[in-house]
């Protein structure tokens, strides 16, 4: 079940948050214990860490990762590749 941190309200199964529209929706308690990392896509790191607040009250840790904003190329930040691209990148030079 997913809910609008915002509103606390449930949300129906037709109306999910379109892909893209940097909205934090939550599957109810699934996060409270976990330790939580976050790697955002590139160019992204700054609007996660302005919804980081929220975030972290929902977690027993939480942590926005920018390993990729450290080590992206400037083509990599233009593209804004993200985690799993460089994952797809490395298994494909290595077979």
């Amino acid at each position: 079940m997913l809910y609008n941190p915002h509103t606390g309200r449930r949300i129906k199964n037709d109306q999910h948050p379109k892909p893209g529209t940097a909205k934090i929706y939550f599957a109810g308690n699934i996060l409270t214990a976990r330790d939580v990392i976050l790697y955002p896509d590139l160019g992204c790191y700054e609007k996660w860490q302005d919804k980081s607040k929220l975030l972290q009250a929902l977690t027993h840790s939480f942590k926005i990762s920018n390993l990729l904003e450290q080590h992206a190329t400037e083509n990599d930040k233009k593209n804004g590749l993200d985690i799993a691209d460089y994952f797809i990148q490395r298994d494909m030079n290595y077979g």
